[in-house]
């Protein structure tokens, strides 16, 4: 006669719901050739004396003895271990060592097959083990993809508690990785207590799922003490039913866990796993079908009917009564509940199949789910179950559709300004889900939410551990880091959406339609682009829909004929369109995080409802909340402080946290740039330069620092070589870029190699014909090549295309003007620059000297002293008073002048002022001597006054030192 098996129909209906957690100890791995924990330790005790047992003042023989005999418990024996005064660290590595040994020696002889493990995970894809080995690794089916983490791993602990999350959990670690072993009281300690995430992944495990437990025996105490912590995890209520295998009539009820006897752990375990795998079976077969309900199909005996509604309210209401008056009555409590289901599902089913066949009903019930998210306080059973429907049943509903909700959920945060934490940890659920395009946007969602509501949600030490755990994804780190930066350039204050938006029917009054997420398939508003696009390639137009970073409620209005023609009426010019491209330049930078921040800020700020009220803290609060020490990793948390002060341009602490953000991460380019910026502005070019140099030996091409480089050589260091090799790396890098030309064409003239240089100008400008400051640098080429006329032309032009009216254009003009002796023409461009920027000391000393020339020496004096009173360098002017007196024939005061120029600065250009002085004193021999050691210290001979040039231009002596200094040009 076959025996019938007598399974809990709590344990079947985990199972058909995928929600039972198998739960495995050393029972299982025994029959395998593994240890008991009793062996186990006693194993561990032989090798510590059979290596330390002369030397140590731990006595291993008389606890190994102890632990036989059963006088001295296994914790008493692992307790001595580790409390050894002198060695119990090193005794607790050892141990773990030896495990590890002796787990890698019987795996060897493991054999292929294991029927019990096989079915276990046939049974269930979610195992928790307290095993160090690796059996239930090697008996995996093929068709499953578990992801198997240790104690360490809180960010997939944390994601083990989805419900289609499959996973082998090793929460008392793997021998291959000792440090993870849990094995004595310190490790039970840390790895069982409240802030611990281990014990969070239990305890919603313990709440949620059921569970069964197999390998475990309360005559060993491990186990006794294992229970005794889950118990008080939940803090000993019953929150859900659990189960255990055991071949001995053990008391588990104090533990809230029934037992299931089976005779033996062969035969008998395995008969009773493959009825459990039946039911398994079974039911992913019914869910393959698509069974149509035919409202005359005979009913069940056990079903209930309309007729029966009255009498099971009845009944409803006398158990629950009874319950009241009997709450620890656990069989009244399941009876309850099955009435509950059976009702609910009497006057539900259709509804349920509707929601599971026909779009409109479902796209209508998620409507009336955003509403109830968006303005419930607190969100109500019914609500959490739907939610949880919706982010489970994909095979039903969309990434677009969990993306709705997951904006519900945030606009509820915000609104009811409250740290809610069933909400806030039901968006790290959906970032644990992984689900593309709605992960992105639940971390975008939970950034500005933690932010928003400042210390609030610190209370819950539950959302603190799901939150710290999120610290260690990188992928996650990664978005973070791109939100931070989105936020400190400014994006977070910019939008393309805007009150207009909600003038438009489609979202007036709809804040499901606005947050509703652009999509294709079966939507209608899509669809409307069929019939009002007017162009030639429809495709090519949708694909563009697809591709660019706008806000989805932008993309929406375009499929919309009244939109387009409302955005081509708007069209105002090359401003707005330049604005535009640079919006969506930033936004395709940090995409899809710019248009998430976006269309959550823009809807608090134009939305009719909230229009002029604050309800959204949309600024970034880096320093002043707990945000950055939590959801960010170590890294991650001094990289965003860096960015934050960097932006209040406090360099100093910037510099601190970028320093210890590389100590973590050596080889983050971004960081590297960020540091070597703070440095240039505090002007510490030479740390600067040692990082660029560092970044460009890691990332080469890495055009933005090579740019830096640049500057560095050409305006610090004043290294025209090296300037002119970097500038030839970028042309390498990009041969289309007119700004690398220009580059090159700057360096050659620097080294006065100037046709090369005036053929890179040329390149520039033929490339790129509307940049002023091309034009602007060749005209000085031009100058030096004493081309005048050229000069001037690109002058003209440069000033032209400058829409900014920069003064230096008309400045290096009138320099030119100056040289073919036009000081009239000099002086009117020396006038409209003065009005531009009437501080310029420049300005003023050129447009002295041209008065000068002109021998209008009253308004020559009244512009140097100006100079003087806006704090121009007393050597220059002293220099231009020099020439003040010289040209008036005072050559003692002259003399005077130049000398305190001199004794302030050894400057070429005052000692060629000197050698005028003497010039015009008909002093040759002096002269000469000060002309040659100006030369010799660069100065440039086209600065000589046009009647010392006059008077020496055709003197032997004269030619013979300018071809010396190669400054023949000038004559």
């Amino acid at each position: 006669m076959t025996k019938i098996l007598n399974i809990p129909p709590k344990l079947e209906d985990a199972i058909q719901k995928n929600n039972l957690v198998i739960f495995v100890g050393a029972g299982c791995s025994m029959p395998l050739g593994f240890p008991s924990w009793k062996k186990l330790i006693e194993d561990i005790l032989q090798d510590l004396d059979s290596k330390y047992g002369e030397t140590s003042d731990t006595n291993f023989k008389n606890i190994l003895n102890g632990v036989k005999t059963n006088s001295k418990s296994l914790f008493d024996a692992l307790s001595k271990i580790e409390n050894d005064s002198d060695n119990g660290s090193a005794f607790k590595i050892k141990s773990k060592e030896f495990i590890n040994s002796l787990v890698e020696e019987i795996s060897k002889t493991l054999p292929e097959e294991s029927k019990v493990h096989s079915l276990l995970w046939e049974i269930s894809s979610k195992i928790i083990t307290t095993n160090y080995d690796k059996i239930l690794e090697k008996y995996i089916p093929k068709h499953l993809d578990p992801k198997i983490f240790y104690n360490t791993n809180a960010f997939q602990g944390l994601k083990s508690q989805s419900d289609n999350s499959q996973f082998l959990y090793k929460i008392h670690g793997d021998y291959e990785d000792p440090e993870t072993i849990i094995l004595f009281e310190s490790d039970y300690n840390d790895i069982y207590k409240n802030e611990n995430y281990n014990n969070d992944t239990l305890t919603t495990h313990f709440k949620e799922k059921t569970f069964l437990f197999i390998g475990f025996s309360l005559t060993d105490p491990f186990v006794n003490d294992l229970f005794i912590k889950i118990k008080k995890i939940y803090k000993g209520y019953t929150v859900n039913e659990h189960f255990i295998f055991t071949t001995k009539n053990e008391d588990f009820i104090k533990y809230d866990v029934n037992p299931i006897k089976i005779d033996n752990w062969n035969e008998s375990l395995i008969e009773y796993l493959e009825e459990l795998k039946k039911i398994k079976v079974q039911n992913e077969s019914t869910i393959k079908k698509l069974i149509i309900v035919n409202e005359q199909e005979i009913k069940k005996e056990d079903e209930l009917t309309k007729d029966d509604v009255n009498n099971i309210f009845e009944i409803i209401t006398k158990k629950t009564n009874e319950l009241l008056n009997n709450p620890g009555n656990k069989e009244l409590a399941t009876e309850v509940k099955d009435l509950r289901v059976k009702l609910d599902k009497l006057l539900y089913e259709k509804i349920d199949y509707l929601q599971e066949i026909d779009k409109p009903f479902r796209n209508n019930d998620l409507q009336i789910l955003f509403d109830a998210i968006y303005s419930s306080e607190k969100l109500n059973t019914y609500t959490l179950e739907q939610i949880r429907k919706v982010r489970n049943s994909t095979d039903i509903y969309k990434w677009y559709d969990r993306s709705v909700i997951v904006s519900a959920i945030t606009c509820s945060l915000i609104h009811f300004n409250k740290a809610d934490e069933q909400k806030i940890t039901l968006l790290i659920d959906f970032i644990n889900d992984n689900e593309e395009k709605v992960w992105q946007k639940a971390i975008t969602s939970l950034f500005m939410i933690l932010n928003h509501l400042g210390n609030k949600w610190l209370r819950f030490d539950s959302l603190k551990t799901k939150i710290k755990s999120l610290n260690q994804n990188l992928r996650i780190q990664d978005s973070c880091a791109t939100i931070i930066r989105l936020f400190s350039v400014g994006l977070n204050n910019i939008s393309m959406v805007n009150e207009e938006i909600f003038d438009n029917p489609y979202f007036s009054n709809s804040p499901f339609n606005y947050f509703l997420p652009y999509y294709q398939e079966e939507n209608p508003q899509f669809n409307l682009v069929y019939e009002t696009y007017e162009g030639n390639d429809i495709e090519n137009y949708i694909r563009f829909l697809d591709e660019v970073p706008l806000p989805d409620q932008l993309k929406y209005l375009l499929c919309s004929k009244e939109t387009k023609k409302s955005v081509q009426e708007n069209e105002e010019g090359e401003d707005k369109r330049e604005s535009l491209n640079h919006i969506l330049n930033y936004n395709s930078y940090f995409y899809p995080y710019s248009v998430f921040v976006q269309e959550v800020i823009s809807f608090y700020k134009y939305f009719p409802v909230f229009k002029h009220e604050e309800k959204l803290k949309s600024q970034l609060k880096l320093t002043e909340t707990p945000l950055k020490d939590y959801l960010l990793n170590e890294k991650e948390k001094h990289t965003a402080l860096g960015i934050h002060f960097m932006q209040d341009e406090n360099w100093s602490q910037a510099i601190v946290n970028y320093k210890q953000a590389l100590k973590l991460d050596q080889s983050d380019i971004s960081d590297l740039l960020n540091l070597a910026s703070c440095y240039h502005n505090i002007k510490e070019f030479d740390e600067e330069l040692n990082i660029r140099i560092k970044i460009q030996n890691d990332k080469p091409e890495n055009e933005s620092n090579l740019n830096q480089l640049f500057e560095i050589y050409y305006n610090i260091k004043k290294d025209f070589k090296t300037s002119l090799i970097i500038a030839n790396q970028l042309l390498s890098i990009d041969k289309k870029n007119a700004d690398y030309w220009n580059l090159t064409a700057a360096a050659y003239d620097e080294l006065d190699e100037l046709d090369k240089s005036l053929i890179n100008y040329n390149k520039a400008i033929d490339l790129n014909s509307q940049k002023a400051s091309f034009f602007f640098n060749r005209a000085n080429l031009y100058s030096k090549l004493e081309e005048y006329q050229k000069s001037i032309l690109d002058y003209n032009t440069a000033i032209n295309l400058d829409l900014k009216k920069n003064s230096v254009y008309l400045y290096g003009r009138a320099a030119v003007f100056s040289l073919i002796k036009e000081y009239e023409k000099a002086n009117n461009d020396l006038n409209i620059s003065i009005k531009i920027n009437n501080k310029d000391t420049n300005f003023l000393l050129s447009r002295s000297t041209n008065y000068l020339h002109l021998k209008m020496f009253d308004e020559a004096l009244i512009d140097i002293k100006k100079a003087e009173s806006l704090g121009c360098r007393k050597d220059f002017i002293f220099n231009y008073l020099s020439n003040y007196f010289r040209l008036q024939n005072d050559f003692i005061q002259a003399l005077e002048y130049i000398q305190k120029a001199i004794d302030i600065e050894k400057d070429a250009r005052h000692i060629g002022t000197k050698a005028t002085i003497y010039a015009s004193m008909g002093d040759d021999t002096n002269f000469y001597m000060y002309l040659e050691d100006a030369l010799a210290k660069g100065a440039k001979s086209d600065l000589l006054f046009p009647d010392i040039k006059e008077k020496y231009k055709y003197k032997p002596q004269f030619q013979i030192l300018l071809k010396k200094y190669k400054q023949t040009k000038s004559l």
